[in-house]
């Protein structure tokens, strides 16, 4: 099973990661039409155009990066974190224990968003070749670490959520919240691509929900599959690159068919995430006047004691 883990998304992205041989020999006859052109006229030179940028693309395709090496390396740090989560799992009667593994699971998160956006950011990109999407230049790091903060309270939520003590009430909550957390993830690099901000990918979620709760119930499913936590963890590893190759291949016509009632279903994890926010700003701006009464004092003081 293992094995077939790892084959199946590798196999999809080195397919889609690599040019065959008569493609790039058809490229090298482009390549040599076009540094011995026979007509001169405009309608030739529009076509010459667009050949180099086929070419162009083609050789971008070429010098691929190491999206399976990624792969294998988001496969072990998923692994090594849920095995140290399982084996300090408390007991069930602690609940102050509990809590601190929760804290631990949260911690985890942060720390497999980190790592997995840094080496899943290669097949995003392979996938961004193979569809011909134009990464724009915006603010990504600021970007991504309220992208961060945002899915670390939505995992908070769906935490609460399955926490009800009503077993079959609370599973189907949790399953819907973490399928639209799991198609937030997927979605997250294409909508990054295009300039879509945190706020606006979260809308989209809610405004569509039907389409990304079937999209992201797929991976749901599949990470809970057996008992094993270490699989469960396995199998999340290996398919969400398939997620991500899939939300680039989405129209944006594929959700946007039918108007369904909005379900702000994310609101108290945007609600803590303001407040938290609008604290940050007033301490950082305390901090700021803080400084600057002390650097008047600071100026003060040294012109007091020039000599007139």
């Amino acid at each position: 099973m293992t094995t077939f883990v790892i084959w199946c998304p590798s196999s999809i992205i080195h397919k889609l990661d690599k040019i065959s041989d008569e493609e790039s020999t058809i490229s090298k006859k482009k390549q040599e039409k076009l540094l011995h052109p026979v007509v001169t006229t405009v309608l030739q030179q529009r076509r010459q155009a667009a050949n180099r940028t086929e070419i162009k693309r083609a050789a971008e395709i070429i010098a691929k990066p190491k999206a399976l090496t990624g792969l294998i390396y988001s496969l072990l740090v998923n692994m090594v974190l849920v095995t140290f989560l399982y084996f300090t799992m408390p007991d069930e009667t602690s609940k102050f224990l509990r809590i601190v593994h929760g804290s631990f699971c949260v911690c985890a998160l942060v720390i497999s968003r980190i790592f997995g956006s840094i080496w899943f950011s290669d097949i995003a990109n392979v996938a961004q070749r193979y569809t011909g999407v134009q990464v724009p230049n915006f603010k990504v790091t600021s970007d991504f670490c309220s992208s961060l903060c945002l899915d670390c309270l939505i995992f908070l939520q769906s935490l609460f959520v399955s926490s009800i003590p009503v077993p079959m009430l609370a599973e189907a909550f949790s399953l819907i919240h973490l399928a639209l957390l799991n198609s937030l993830f997927s979605f997250e690099y294409v909508w990054m691509s295009f300039g879509i901000g945190s706020r606006a990918r979260i809308d989209l979620i809610e405004r569509h929900w039907p389409y990304f709760l079937g999209f992201g119930t797929i991976l749901t499913i599949l990470s809970t599959l057996t008992n094993s936590v270490v699989a469960n963890a396995l199998l999340f590893g290996a398919v969400f690159p398939l997620c991500i190759i899939s939300s680039y291949l989405v129209k944006a016509s594929d959700y946007n068919q039918r108007s369904y009632p909005y379900i702000h279903i994310f609101g108290p994890s945007l609600a803590a995430y303001d407040y938290l926010a609008s604290v940050l700003f007033n301490f950082l701006k305390s901090l700021r006047r803080k400084r600057g009464t002390q650097v008047a004092r600071m100026r003060v003081k040294v012109s007091s004691h020039q000599p007139t």
